[in-house]
């Protein structure tokens, strides 16, 4: 087998199977279910780099293929390929907090839901990440945005006060929180009564963001694209980036 470079192909599509492949695959008695669970206690404790490729496949728990089977075996042969690879925490000094956020808004062929991650660093040391795929349908990617802002935001609250509790010298407020969707970041920052939102839970995920900007809690930078360092964990990306990522979180 061809080595490994990545946990998944850019623009790979895994699609929904026929009744005949799904019969043919359980006739099989392959455990997809064992895998993906395998792979999933993984990249919730020290591989976060493969946590979008299994996010990915995970849709297909109730109705794999062969197809499905064969790409969790390459993120296994993508594992065996970078074994070496750890976590890496050094003493550097202050103790500052630094987060990126970022939503992949209705690029899912199978349901349209929007995919967010974060990450959230201590020292330029990884201490938080996470995929996750919402429960809802975002309208736009400006609500999408918001989506993963407010759920980045409650989880460097808690970790703020976290520090606080522990007098960690060096801890500050107002930590930068990072994303790279202008509109959202523009419309944060004003102080118009917008009608952005027709939904009421929208609507307050937008004044709890200012409130949390005004109250100096986080505050909110934009950043290009290529300088976002959680799109790893909401798609598929190529070797250049995904190295890159591998450096800042100290996956080395």
């Amino acid at each position: 087998m061809e080595p490994c470079n990545t946990p998944l192909k850019p623009r790979l599509q895994l699609s929904r199977v026929t009744e005949e492949e799904l019969a043919s695959f359980n006739n099989c008695g392959l455990n997809y279910r064992s895998i993906i669970g395998a792979l999933n206690y993984i990249s919730t404790n020290t591989r976060l780099d493969i946590s979008f490729a299994i996010s990915h496949r995970s849709k297909f728990l109730e109705h794999p293929s062969f197809n499905h089977w064969k790409a969790s075996l390459k993120v296994l042969h993508y594992l065996l390929h970078t074994k070496s690879l750890t976590l890496n925490y050094h003493n550097k000094g202050k103790s500052n907090i630094i987060t990126y956020t970022v939503a992949d808004w209705g690029n899912s062929i199978i349901d349209r839901r929007l995919v967010s991650g974060y990450v959230l660093l201590l020292n330029h040391h990884l201490i938080s990440w996470r995929t996750k795929k919402q429960q809802t349908i975002s309208h736009s990617t400006t609500e999408a945005e918001f989506e993963a802002l407010t759920n980045t935001s409650k989880e460097n609250l808690w970790f703020q006060q976290l520090l606080n509790k522990t007098n960690i010298e060096g801890c500050k407020n107002n930590p930068p929180l990072f994303n790279y969707n202008k509109g959202a970041i523009d419309l944060v920052h004003s102080n118009i009564n917008h009608n952005e939102f027709k939904t009421r839970h929208m609507d307050i995920k937008y004044h709890f963001i200012q409130d949390l900007i005004k109250t100096k809690k986080v505050n909110l930078f934009y950043i290009c694209t290529h300088l976002m360092e959680a799109e790893f964990l909401t798609k598929a990306i190529g070797i250049t980036m995904l190295l890159r990522s591998h450096s800042t979180i100290n996956l080395d």
